[in-house]
């Protein structure tokens, strides 16, 4: 157990070593300009020369990669070991969905996954205070120090740093609050390593290095905490653990407050595999071979005048538009021998050939083909079909989409925990309550439901729909119930129709269509032929409805 800040800051150095050794962050800051389009930066041949073009093809694999993988409705549902408590289970349940809401674990989510694409990880950490409503803070890669790089499971690492950059006005007055002496908190003085930071390196408010320290007891397993700068330990080492009477008590927080989210997991290795990295060699070839090119178009592809400066008197004006030419006096020569201009030459398809082989084969190889990045002409297959497509070519993504599962109930197992640590008198959330003793009671599980939430998956669903309808399957209403929210047509259309008829019927009367026809909102479909789901289809659809 580390007992002053100096071990913090020996096992902290230890780290850094370990990750600048391996380059960790050059390669991450090299990774994140090669994404954000500076990506000339990272190539040491082009300083000095004039704005270089670039084609960007690693942003879109990973953009689409990350949305693909995020395009899901996700729900996290709690049982118990023992196969009791199921009252008690049910209400986890909507805390888990509340805190995901309030938390905005969806986009979070989102931003996760584009961070680890890039990075090859990230690392969610819930603060103090176990309130699972507020979103987590998202740790680069480059800030997360673990005590043993070849362990992949992060709940048994021996010790976590967490690196943070804080205003030294904050960290003294956690130094105040914390009752640190005040020649001590005179210590804690700016700095500048800013070694660790991540393209821009640039502060405006004085900061210094914080360290946020965690390990596991060795016999208990609960995680204490501590908090340094290089020069104090404004936050000495404690347990995360429940108190009573200002005295602790037996229950604590057994999991490092820490998610960890890993694009591509490598053997023996904590760390995983960024997206961006693979594609480096190949963009920088792709921007080179781009700018060969221009280069070739500038100096060949447009006729260059050429003249004999001894037998023009006005040379400044030759690319004026209508300006006279004078010639010196006594000059015999040929007006086409003083003045002429250089045809333009043809350059090689092979720079072309080889520049657009280069982005689709990368492209194709890292899985983010026209077709995969969802450029299909929906016009021309079914929904169901257009799904089957994207599902198909979606395969290469399961160990990612597994991944985000994991990270999943890693969170809920998490927050349970959190739960279980913060709050002795049992939590309450927008009126749902789950006691302390329910909690203490319960050996929780998490299964994770996943559904697509996608343009496609409600396109689908959509035409299945239809088809039941068309086939004298379901009713109108039954049909109106079950129409997915958020579609082409607004679903309180459908249920406003369905309402007013209700209504008509309750007075004795009964709609009827143009032809006559009763449109009674229990009466089954049937005999409406609405074919895919192209533009026209939805079209020819919502009129059947409006009837």
């Amino acid at each position: 157990m580390a007992t002053d800040f100096y071990e913090i800051w020996q096992r902290y150095n230890k780290s850094r070593t370990y990750m600048d050794g391996k380059g960790m962050v050059n390669k991450t800051e090299k990774n994140w300009l090669m994404y954000s389009g500076d990506q000339w930066k990272a190539v040491e041949e082009s300083s000095g020369m004039e704005n270089l073009p670039m084609l960007n093809i690693i942003k879109p694999t990973v953009n689409y990669k990350a949305a693909s993988v995020s395009s899901t409705s996700v729900t996290a549902l709690f049982s118990d070991l023992n196969g009791e408590n199921l009252d008690a289970l049910e209400r986890l349940n909507g805390l888990f969905s509340i805190s995901w809401e309030k938390g905005k674990m969806q986009r979070m989510g989102k931003k996760g996954l584009k961070m680890a694409a890039i990075e090859g990880d990230d690392y969610f950490y819930w603060g103090e205070g176990g309130d699972t409503r507020r979103p987590p803070q998202i740790i680069h890669k480059t800030s997360m120090r673990l005590g043993d790089e070849n362990i992949t499971n992060i709940q048994d690492q021996p010790w976590i740093i967490i690196e943070e950059r804080l205003s030294v006005d904050v960290v003294r007055e956690r130094a105040r609050l914390a009752g640190i002496k005040k020649e001590d908190i005179a210590l804690i003085q700016a700095d500048k390593d800013l070694k660790n930071s991540l393209v821009n390196k640039q502060e405006v408010d004085s900061k210094v290095t914080s360290l946020l320290y965690m390990e596991k007891d060795t016999e208990t397993g609960i995680v204490s905490v501590a908090r340094c700068t290089q020069q104090v330990m404004y936050e000495k080492l404690h347990p995360i653990k429940q108190t009573q009477g200002g005295e602790y008590i037996d229950v604590g927080l057994m999991m490092y407050p820490v998610v960890p989210m890993v694009w591509e997991e490598l053997p023996n290795n904590a760390r995983g595999m960024s997206e961006v990295e693979q594609l480096i060699p190949n963009q920088l070839e792709i921007n080179k071979t781009l700018a060969r090119r221009s280069m070739s178009v500038k100096m060949t592809a447009y006729p260059r005048l050429a003249y004999d400066d001894s037998a023009i008197a006005n040379p400044e004006d030759l690319d004026k538009v209508g300006a006279a030419i004078k010639l010196n006096a006594g000059n015999a020569q040929a007006i086409g021998n003083m003045v002429a201009y250089l045809a333009p030459q043809a350059m090689s398809s092979d720079a072309k050939q080889l520049s657009d082989e280069l982005i689709n084969q990368t492209r194709t190889l890292a899985g983010a083909s026209d077709a995969q990045l969802g450029n299909i002409d929906l016009s021309r297959v079914s929904g169901t079909a257009a799904q089957t497509i994207r599902d198909q070519q979606q395969l290469p993504l399961n160990e990612q989409q597994d991944m985000y599962q994991d990270f999943i109930e890693n969170v809920a197992l998490l927050w349970f925990e959190l739960w279980k640590v913060y709050y002795p008198d049992g939590i309450e959330m927008d009126g749902i309550y789950v006691s302390a003793e329910e909690i203490e009671n319960i050996q929780p599980s998490v299964r994770v439901d996943i559904a697509e939430d996608t343009t496609l998956s409600k396109m689908a669903a959509q035409q299945e729909l239809t088809n039941m309808f068309n086939n004298g399957k379901i009713s109108f209403e039954e049909f109106a119930t079950a129409y997915p929210e958020h579609s082409s047509l607004p679903k309180d259309v459908l249920m406003n129709i369905v309402s007013a008829r209700k209504a008509m019927m309750a007075q004795g009367q009964m709609p009827v269509n143009e032809n006559g026809q009763p449109l009674d909102p229990m009466a089954m479909g049937g005999g409406v032929n609405t074919g895919g789901v192209s533009g026209g289809s939805y079209q020819s659809l919502q009129s059947q409805l409006a009837i």
